[in-house]
């Protein structure tokens, strides 16, 4: 063998070398991720079933809310207009008005 070809070898078993323990590390951390999501999948489903339970009541609950706004909200508008208007009957506004108590001018 040349001297090429020994260090084109020598490099190489180095290289082989050095990867070895990150390829064993990669292997580790995958086995241990593979585990943990093993482990976390049945916990996420139930807590995401869970979630989706509440979003559903809490939908059905806006419903009813909107649903008893969109009946009472033209009522309320109507009684606020009803009583900011006065009446066609009186003169003057059914809301007596504030009266400042006469003061007398002072004397010099």
């Amino acid at each position: 063998m040349d001297g090429w070809r020994i260090a084109e070898v020598v490099l190489i078993s180095v290289m082989v070398g050095a990867l070895l323990p990150v390829l064993f590390q990669l292997h580790s951390t995958l086995r241990s991720a593979q585990q943990f999501f093993e482990r976390t999948g049945p916990r996420l489903d139930r807590t995401l079933d869970g979630a989706a339970a509440t979003i559903e009541h809490l939908q059905g609950s806006m419903r009813w809310v909107s649903l008893l706004g969109a009946a009472l909200g033209p009522a309320v508008g109507a009684a606020v207009t009803a009583f900011r208007t006065p009446s066609p009957n009186s003169a003057a506004s059914s809301v007596p008005e504030t009266v400042a108590p006469k003061v007398p001018p002072r004397s010099p």
